[in-house]
């Protein structure tokens, strides 16, 4: 989304609509992100389609006004179904949405931050009135960031929430605050660069994965082939050592060269990778 929102205009304000409370049954749960633009296109979903609507209309009022903003849908209530907005999941959502912009990105410097490094995160958002807008950071080496720095309860949980991977919602003197774990994407590497990698490659980044892209062949190990992927060439014997492999990398080896197959296989089932797949 940070690359979104550095393609607007030095001047331009986006919306930036965060999942920050979620009860029963919701399309998405707390930490779920859409980026509003000015002109009303948006990059991310927080449900599938019921609610987007009604968010750019709110967007544009935050945007004008340049305060942040606190959305409940309580779609508990059979009553939503003919006066409301037919949502269908019987469930409470709250939603903040802020103003941001390249210059003021917000919680997104955060995420972009953790993402590049494959790094876990927590983020403490404040809900009550007076707060919204403020947000606090901790990433794997520490310490919390954002000022005023926050009450000890509220890095207490932060520092927990790092420890345990689970969000929750915390409490504040001055109310309610929501502590979202914020992971790195999921990583695929692909052994194989052939023309059936191409559709698998697409399809991994349109999930979400961070996919790369290793085989020892020239002609097929090219970038330009793998929109959104990294790729390399480098030799069979030597591909999962350069790629590396971590507890949350997904390997796929497609090669279809037994001898390359091979020499991967026999790194792979020695590294820590939580899934291994061969076609």
């Amino acid at each position: 989304m940070l690359s979104a929102l550095a393609a607007l205009g030095e001047d331009d304000v986006a919306v930036l609509a965060t999942v920050v409370r979620a009860e029963g049954s919701t399309y998405r749960r707390p930490g779920a992100r859409m980026l509003i633009r000015p002109d009303e296109s948006f990059t991310g979903l927080i449900s599938g389609g019921c609610l987007e609507g009604d968010l750019v209309e709110r967007a544009q009022r935050v945007r004008e006004s340049g305060a942040p903003a606190l959305v409940r849908y309580d779609a508990t209530n059979e009553d939503d179904i003919v006066w409301g907005l037919g949502l269908g999941c019987a469930g409470i959502v709250e939603i903040l949405l802020e103003p941001v912009s390249a210059a003021e990105p917000g919680p997104l410097r955060w995420l972009e931050r953790w993402r590049t490094a494959r790094e876990t995160g927590v983020i403490a958002t404040p809900l009550d009135a007076a707060s919204l807008g403020r947000h606090f950071g901790l990433g794997s080496e520490g310490p919390v960031e954002g000022t005023p720095p926050p009450e000890p309860t509220v890095a207490e949980a932060m520092g927990s929430a790092l420890r345990d991977g689970r969000s929750r919602l915390a409490r504040s003197e001055n109310g309610p605050v929501a502590i979202e774990v914020a992971r790195p994407p999921l990583r695929l590497v692909i052994f194989g660069a052939g023309p059936d990698a191409v559709p698998v490659a697409r399809l991994a980044i349109e999930q979400g994965f961070q996919v790369e892209l290793a085989d020892p062949r020239p002609a097929y190990a090219r970038p330009e082939r793998f929109e959104g992927a990294r790729v390399c060439c480098v030799p069979a014997d030597r591909a999962v050592a350069e790629v590396g492999i971590d507890a949350e990398t997904h390997a796929l080896v497609m090669t279809h060269h037994y001898l390359h197959d091979q020499a991967i296989l026999g790194d792979l089932l020695e590294s820590v990778a939580p899934y291994i797949g061969l076609l």
